[in-house]
């Protein structure tokens, strides 16, 4: 009974110690991004030792007696601010603040040395900070997670982390497709005044959290249990964990759904689009959706992986996820090539745009190769990717890209009759083995500045032509 009513506090303990760590991690973010410094200053100290002191019991005693000395010109800088502005003296106030609070952190660490500051001392304590604060952070997850019901308990921490590593993806994902097309773009401005959300306040907020509150939180934990000596870790690997990878595979699935029922009647239907109408002409933001769908690809792969990693092979739950966000993903790949395909019939092809569309083929085999594998066990995923790579860098060294693009603007010229305008500078960049396809251009130009500047440009490459030395290590076909 006893013991029980330990491992309530500490888990009770744990959980309020995060807590608060990370409401102080949103407060110096209000203090250092907020009006200036004044007040604000000693309350953040004191607040600080208020969480040391009650985390710790107000027992102080075990502690190195230099750290509490360090309070004194702590607490008499803090109160400082609270005097009048000074801008040239908050100016070398605050670094020696949060050099004394850094020096204090050290001696909290170290009990039983008798040394002061010295070359050897200071990087063999930062050493003992970093490896007490590692140990703290698994401390306390375990202090978190011993409760009767632990399978609960677990599902809800795994769920969490899973929304965690899912952020930063969903955000750039959301940003990216909100670069691509205004009509997503207006409606997340609209979700966001709706629920009055300001996205720069929770990014920093998330940042401060992420870099001073949890980080106080694993450090006062591992100063409190520097006595143990064998660290302890986890159970089981969190990053194996399927709860994990399916909170993951989830929030993409939520993102990318979005960006497709905003795309659904303007690119699917578009000959009776009236719904966000806005996207239907966006012919631009194809590099955005492009890079958008790599991402989800690379995100699908290793959450496979290590699914079928974990269990040996995939339960239905992920296939059934892996095919709706692959699925989701080929949608918003046509999008892109939707776009693009616009995009080249207005502007002309170039090299970066051919590249752009062998990536989106690539990237569609890919995902086809993920859709077999879901029903194919058999299957080698890695292998499959291996050999759809090589097959496509084969195909774009065979090829002769320059001239493809070439062949392809002169075409477009030949045929539009004088409505289409060709990029001749563009052309300048290719190399040598247009020049046949610049005599066509040539012969169908009808007379002006274009065909005075093209006609130079074709006598300086008939020139380097014939002065280009021929041997057997750079000898091509095409001479």
């Amino acid at each position: 009974m006893e013991k029980e009513r330990v491992v309530t506090q500490d888990k009770i303990k744990a959980t309020s110690l995060l807590v608060v760590s990370l409401l102080f991690g949103i407060w110096l973010r209000e203090v250092l991004v907020g009006n200036g410094f004044g007040l604000s200053v000693l309350i953040t100290v004191i607040v600080y030792y208020a969480i040391v002191f009650w985390y710790f019991d107000f027992n102080l005693s075990a502690l190195n007696p230099k750290a509490a000395i360090l309070c004194v010109p702590i607490v008499f800088l803090a109160a400082g601010f609270l005097l009048h502005p000074n801008g040239v003296g908050q100016f070398f106030a605050i670094p020696t603040l949060l050099g004394l609070v850094i020096l204090q952190t050290i001696f909290l660490f170290d009990r039983t040395s008798k040394n002061f500051l010295s070359v050897r001392y200071v990087p063999m304590m930062f050493r003992k900070v970093f490896n007490g604060s590692v140990n703290g952070i698994e401390r306390l997850f375990i202090q978190m997670k011993q409760t009767k019901n632990k399978k609960a308990s677990s599902q809800v921490k795994y769920i969490l982390i899973g929304l965690v590593i899912a952020l930063p993806l969903v955000a750039i994902l959301i940003a990216l497709f909100s670069r691509a097309d205004q009509g997503y773009a207006d409606a997340i401005t609209h979700l966001l005044r709706y629920f009055n959300i300001n996205l720069s306040n929770i990014f920093l907020d998330l940042f401060f959290c992420g870099f001073f509150g949890f980080p106080l939180a694993a450090c006062l934990v591992g100063l409190k249990y520097i006595p143990e000596k064998a660290p302890v870790t986890f159970e089981k690997p969190l990053h194996l964990n399927v709860t994990i990878l399916a909170t993951v595979l989830i929030s993409l699935l939520l993102v990318a759904l979005s960006f497709i029922a905003v795309q659904f009647q303007s690119l699917f239907f578009p000959a009776g689009a009236t719904l966000f109408s806005r996207a239907s002409t966006a012919i631009d933001g194809f590099a955005q959706i492009t890079f958008a769908s790599a991402l989800l690809f690379a995100a699908i792969t290793p959450v496979f992986l290590l699914a079928e990693k974990r269990l040996g092979k995939l339960p239905n739950s992920m296939r059934a996820l892996i095919v709706l966000l692959s699925l989701s993903n080929l949608a918003i790949l046509y999008s892109a090539v939707y776009r693009m395909s616009n995009y080249i019939a207005d502007g002309g092809l170039s090299v970066k745009r051919f590249l752009t569309m062998w990536l989106m083929a690539l990237i569609a085999v890919a995902l086809v190769g993920v859709l077999v594998k879901c029903f194919v066990p058999r299957l080698g995923l890695i292998q499959f990717f291996a050999v759809t790579a090589i097959l496509g860098v084969c195909f774009l060294n065979i090829i002769n890209v320059d001239r493809t693009v070439a062949q392809f603007n002169i075409s477009k010229y030949i045929s539009a009759q004088g409505t289409y305008k060709i990029d001749l500078k563009q052309l300048g960049y290719l190399n040598n083995s247009i020049l046949p396809d610049l005599r066509i251009l040539d012969a169908n130009m009808p007379s002006g500045k274009d065909k005075v500047y093209l006609q130079r440009m074709i006598d300086e490459r008939q020139r380097q032509q014939r002065t280009t030395e021929i041997t057997i290590l750079n000898y091509t076909l095409n001479w």
